[in-house]
């Protein structure tokens, strides 16, 4: 039978459909066009003569090279049409067709009666042969008819070449992700139960909640054939919690298809040590070893930040006269730009500063043996010179006058804390300062027992009238330590009366 005239105009207008897609946005664009000169490629001329969508296009070309050609020339004829099958009972025209892809085909090619319930449309039958047979002519030698190809013909392969961005891997019985990513509805025991992948012909629904209409089972194999060159292979190292330790594994994919995988006995150490970070920055600093000497790190350097911030650029932009320049050119160096240490920024900065700091390391466990003084002290811009300022400008530790060195607390940047018995400070009339001379410290003055007796920044007013107030309440309870008339001017001491007089 010839080709009848509708069909040769809507082939015609196919074609000058193709020409403009040429010059735009496809699927196939790539081995549609050179991107040097955008003159059609060889397959792109192909196409072309073919008269097709480029989908359907690319179907006949690529299943000819499989050794697929008379099946893949009727299979994309058949997919120019959506309704070849309809439900044979009037009563149920407006209920979904079943959304396996394999009997239209098998039924237009073998000419059995369609399954249970189904009929086919006669002229849409025609059609499909029609243009089969027209594609077939122009595709080589005649033989027989491309209909009857489709007995024993990879129907899934074939669609998964017109539509590859819509190959699917089963989630659950109901869903569908395909290649891209996107989720779609598909009953899969309408399809095949037992099949792990898809290919999607058609969809319906909406953009946010679509469903496959028509679809057809595809092998791991068949896809690992078609496509060869799009399949990528990496080492995906993740933290297990389960575990504690890092897991690695090399995963084959298409898309956003899994393939297969394999486990990686000893993965790259870079890996393991960005999967520990991707860990922590997820469950939170909590999970590292904050030891007293590291939080006071952080919190040391949080106080210098927020009594010495970064010049900004008005700053320094800003007209100096001739007192500043002349004190700007005596300067040795511009002063240390204290980083950022809080919560949220050391979080965010995690692979920086404490990445390094993981080789060789696998499990939680190990993460949380390490020290992280170092790794904070490391964020320093200046090197060693800023860490001795550091010390200097906010010390760790302040020697008292009984001798004793005692633990500062920086945990309130704007009123770092010296807590230590009232006693140590005998004779001491000037509150102690940090940051240069430019805060005082906030004293709580402990009783003999270890409770605060007063707090205070103004260490001289205190023994002139506070101390006498707390001795009054004090002197009684804790008769062994001493509590002179003269605080002033006492031996500062941390001992008993008794062992003090005994030295």
């Amino acid at each position: 039978m010839e080709i009848t005239d509708e069909v040769k105009r809507e082939l015609k207008v196919k074609s000058e459909e193709l020409k403009l897609q040429a010059t735009g946005s496809s699927s196939f664009n790539s081995s549609l066009l050179t991107f040097n000169s955008l003159k059609p490629t060889a397959h792109g001329r192909q196409l072309v003569r073919l008269g097709l969508p480029p989908r359907l296009g690319h179907l006949v070309v690529r299943g000819q090279e499989l050794g697929q050609g008379p099946a893949a020339t009727a299979l994309a004829a058949l997919l120019a049409e959506r309704d070849l099958l309809r439900w044979a009972t009037p009563q149920r025209s407006r209920a979904r067709c079943p959304p396996d892809l394999r009997p239209a085909p098998r039924s237009a090619g073998q000419r059995p009666v369609p399954a249970a319930g189904l009929a086919l449309h006669p002229a849409t039958l025609q059609r499909v042969r029609d243009v089969a047979r027209h594609l077939q002519s122009r595709q080589g030698p005649k033989g027989h008819s491309p209909i009857q190809s489709f007995t024993n013909s990879p129907i899934g392969l074939l669609t998964a070449l017109a539509y590859p961005d819509r190959v699917a891997q089963r989630e659950t019985d109901g869903r569908l992700r395909l290649a891209t990513g996107q989720r779609v509805e598909l009953r899969t025991e309408d399809v095949d139960p037992q099949a792990e992948f898809f290919a999607v012909a058609h969809l319906a629904g909406t953009a946010a909640a679509p469903r496959a209409t028509l679809a057809a089972p595809v092998s791991r194999e068949e896809l690992e054939t078609a496509f060869a060159g799009q399949i990528t292979t990496t080492d995906e190292v993740r933290y297990d919690p389960a575990t504690q330790r890092v897991t690695g594994r090399r995963v084959r994919r298409l898309g956003a298809l899994r393939l297969a995988e394999t486990v990686i006995g000893q993965p790259d150490a870079a890996l393991v040590a960005g999967a520990l970070v991707a860990y922590l920055q997820e469950a939170g600093l909590a999970k590292l070893n904050w030891t007293p000497g590291a939080r006071q790190v952080q919190q040391r350097l949080e106080f210098l930040r927020h009594h010495f911030p970064s010049p900004t650029a008005d700053d320094t932009q800003a007209p100096t006269t001739d007192n500043e320049q002349l004190t700007t050119n005596n300067q040795a160096q511009a002063p240390p730009t204290w980083p950022a240490s809080d919560e949220a920024t050391l979080l965010r900065e995690l692979p920086q500063w404490l990445g390094p700091h993981l080789a060789g390391l696998k499990s939680l466990d190990q993460v949380q043996r390490l020290d992280l003084t170092e790794p904070l002290l490391a964020r320093l811009p200046g090197g060693w010179a800023q860490r001795q300022a550091l010390d200097r400008l906010a010390p760790a530790a302040l020697e008292v006058p009984s001798g004793s060195h005692v633990t500062l607390d920086y945990a309130d940047a704007a009123a770092p804390v010296l807590a230590v018995k009232l006693q140590e400070l005998f004779g001491l009339t000037e509150t102690p300062t940090v940051a240069g001379g430019r805060v005082p410290l906030l004293l709580h003055l402990l009783s003999p027992g270890g409770r605060p007796a007063q707090v205070t920044r103004d260490l001289r007013s205190f023994w002139e009238k506070g101390y006498f107030e707390v001795r009054k309440d004090l002197k009684g309870r804790y008769p062994r330590h001493p509590w002179p008339d003269k605080p002033m001017e006492h031996i500062p001491t941390k001992l008993t009366k008794r062992r003090l007089d005994n030295l």
